[in-house]
């Protein structure tokens, strides 16, 4: 690793690693307990976003355990504390948070619909993002959900186009396009 851009090595991943994903880049990006770290495997430089007491300026990313690229090749975080972005030419995230519309700060799964929609399992429901106007719509257990509280990673979509999201409950599996 390349010391002169970062003071990280690979040993500073010492924390708990949820995913490593590797982008449609080759970047490698390794969701941990303390943030998001980039491995550019061109450069060999290892980057990190996190929580940082020294350090102001970056992003209040943790407790990351999903990370997704979506159609666009944009790269979505779900983490215990919201839904992130990142901005690649600013190097920074947009965030979203329950204040914004989200059920829960605390996302659990993600799948990318037909419409570029992102649909986001949380620990107090489900919800549909539409990135493009910033929108939540949340559906719950009364809506006919296995239950509110998702299970990480548990999330898949399957060739009919239908979703599957597991929880405590068993799982929940639908179309996106039948949702009214």
């Amino acid at each position: 690793v390349d010391k002169s851009d970062t003071s990280l090595d690979p040993t500073d991943l010492s924390h708990y690693i949820h995913q490593i994903y590797e982008d449609s880049k080759e970047n490698l990006w390794f969701a941990t307990g303390n943030g998001v770290y980039l491995y550019d495997r061109e450069n060999k430089i290892l980057r990190k976003w996190g929580h940082d007491r020294n350090d102001t300026a970056t992003a209040n990313i943790i407790y990351v355990r999903i990370i997704y690229e979506d159609s666009s090749g944009n790269l979505w975080f779900g983490a215990g504390n919201g839904l992130y972005l990142f901005i690649e030419e600013d190097e920074v995230f947009a965030t979203y948070k329950e204040k914004d519309g989200l059920p829960s700060n605390s996302i659990r799964g993600i799948l990318e619909d037909e419409h570029g929609n992102l649909w986001l399992s949380t620990y107090k429901g489900l919800s549909k993002f539409n990135p493009e106007n910033k929108t939540f719509s949340n559906y719950y257990n009364d809506d006919g959900l296995q239950g509110d509280e998702f299970n990480y990673r548990v999330c898949y979509k399957l060739k009919t186009g239908e979703f599957v999201f597991g929880g405590k409950n068993g799982f929940t599996i639908f179309h996106p396009d039948s949702i009214k």
